[in-house]
Parts: structure tokens; C-alpha cells; sequence
């Protein structure tokens, strides 16, 4: 990271626990057997002289951690009631199993492994929040000729766990991923 400015933020977290009125310089998930070092450099104005005698002056830096178990079922519990609680009730539907995000720009955003998606529902029986990517993350052919999801080019980079592969790309997917979930996903090969 380049250096930056950080604020305290009037609010707590709730999903990390860090109270409020506190900065928040990283904000991630890790798993429990994983370790993360960070190095942390501070630099102040040259013209920060609060004494106003121009001498040595030196600084002390507190960082505190601050985390949480992370449930699943909490996570979405978070992220749901977040997402229902900031989009208007225009943009919502509910069928009485899913709460379907609607309208122009109902700001669904989630950032997640450097990637930003957008919620487009919330199955409130499954405990499951279904998202898209915002942009375009692969351009690949579907298959070599046949329509088919089995064995297709998309099914081969979706269940990839390379560096390169979709899942490969995500922080942790099989806590995050439903990786049984059922989709039409058959190539639509008629002419229009």
C-alpha cells in the first residue's frame, strides 16, 4: 500500500469488533492455522511541530487487532441484514424464500477478494446471499462445440483452483462459496 490518510470512523464494526472512534488500516479474513506479518511505517508532515521549538521530536504508534470467530451464519447474518437495512424497500422483492435486489443502482456492493460484486438476493431459507461480479473477470470460449456444462471450458475455470481459476482467485471460497449449488448453465446455441 502506498501511504494514506486514515480517519476514525464514528461508528463500530460489527463485523470485526473494532469500537468506534478508532482507524481501521486493514480490514480481511483469514483462516485459523494461517499467520500474516505486516510492516507498518508512519510518516509525519514536516511542519508538525506542536511544541513550536523546531527540536527532536519523536512519536509512539498503539495498533490494536481486533477480530471475531468467523461463523458462516454470522457472516451472512451481517452481510443480509446490512443489505436490507441500506436498500431502499423499492429495490426489494420477496417471493417468501428470496429477497430479490432490483432497480438501477440500489447500492448492493461487497467487496471481496479484490473483486467488486453486487447482491442480487438473499435466499432467507438457506442462509445464502447470491452475488455477480461487477465487471467482466474472464473472457474464455463455453466449450470446444458441444453445449453442455459438463466438461465444458466454464466448468473446467469455475471449479479451478490454480492461481488462474475462479476459485483459485478467491480468499478462502470454501467458506464462502456454496459449492453444491444446481444452475441452468447449458449454452444457448440457437440462432436469434
Amino acid at each position: 500500500m502506498s501511504p494514506r490518510t486514515y480517519s476514525e470512523s464514528t461508528s463500530d464494526n460489527s463485523y470485526t469488533g473494532r469500537p468506534s472512534r478508532e482507524m481501521s488500516l486493514y480490514q480481511g479474513s483469514m483462516s485459523s492455522s494461517e499467520t500474516n506479518k505486516y510492516r507498518l511505517r508512519m510518516w509525519v508532515d514536516e511542519e508538525y511541530n506542536p511544541q513550536g521549538d523546531g527540536g527532536s521530536l519523536s512519536f509512539s504508534v498503539k495498533v490494536n487487532v481486533y477480530g471475531k470467530d468467523g461463523n458462516p451464519e454470522d457472516l451472512y447474518k451481517t452481510i443480509a441484514d446490512t443489505l436490507l437495512t441500506e436498500i431502499s424497500e423499492d429495490n426489494l422483492y420477496d417471493d417468501g424464500v428470496d429477497t430479490f435486489i432490483t432497480g438501477e443502482d440500489p447500492n448492493n456492493y461487497i467487496w471481496y477478494s479484490g473483486k467488486l460484486w453486487r447482491a442480487v438476493s438473499i435466499n432467507n431459507e438457506a442462509k445464502t446471499i447470491k452475488f455477480v461480479t461487477q465487471w467482466a473477470i474472464a473472457v474464455i470460449p463455453y466449450s470446444s462445440g458441444s453445449s453442455s456444462f459438463e466438461s465444458s471450458y466454464m466448468e473446467e475455470w469455475l471449479n479451478d483452483t490454480r492461481v488462474d481459476g475462479f476459485l483459485g482467485n478467491l480468499r478462502e471460497p470454501e467458506k464462502f462459496i456454496v459449492m453444491d449449488a444446481k444452475w441452468d448453465a447449458t449454452m444457448d446455441d440457437r440462432e436469434l
